[in-house]
């Protein structure tokens, strides 16, 4: 297996006093004003706003992207993927983006390692280091010839 990157969802509900403060351009400014702090580096930013009542902003950013749809009603969804995993997602960019809405509840949150190859973990569920070397290979008796003939009986 080959990790790649981590991959979150983030589901954020937009309370009824709340929803009356949300609107295009200022989702489109909040995402915007996020992702500068995120990266020094150049970044693109797209909206599309043509399609049902809310809107999709997609930001590309050198270390991966940032994709926000609003229903046009109570719900924020993030899907934001990075090819690092040492960037938190929550607390480098979903926290600030809510503080700055005056968003302050949370529906759903996801994680997921991506890469190539059939099992996929995150590198921090690797093991690198070999804590049983002194230990016997098997902590049991096993005898697979024995076994199979006790088995035939």
């Amino acid at each position: 297996q080959q990790p790649l990157g981590h991959q979150s969802i983030f589901q954020l509900q937009i309370e009824n006093a709340s929803a009356e403060k949300i609107s295009i351009a200022k989702l489109h400014d909040v995402l915007d004003r996020t992702v500068s702090q995120l990266t020094d580096s150049s970044s693109v930013l797209e909206k599309y706003s043509d399609v049902g009542d809310g809107i999709l902003l997609v930001a590309i950013v050198p270390v991966g992207h940032i994709i926000v749809v609003w229903d046009g009603s109570a719900y924020v969804d993030f899907n934001i993927f990075t090819h690092s995993e040492s960037i938190n997602h929550e607390t480098e960019i979903v926290n600030p983006f809510m503080s700055k809405m005056g968003i302050t509840n949370t529906v759903l949150r996801d994680n997921y390692p991506r890469g190539a190859g059939r099992v996929v973990n995150f590198m921090k569920d690797f093991f690198f280091h070999d804590d049983n070397k002194d230990q016997e290979e098997d902590s049991f008796d096993y005898d697979d010839n024995n076994d199979l003939e006790e088995n035939k009986e």
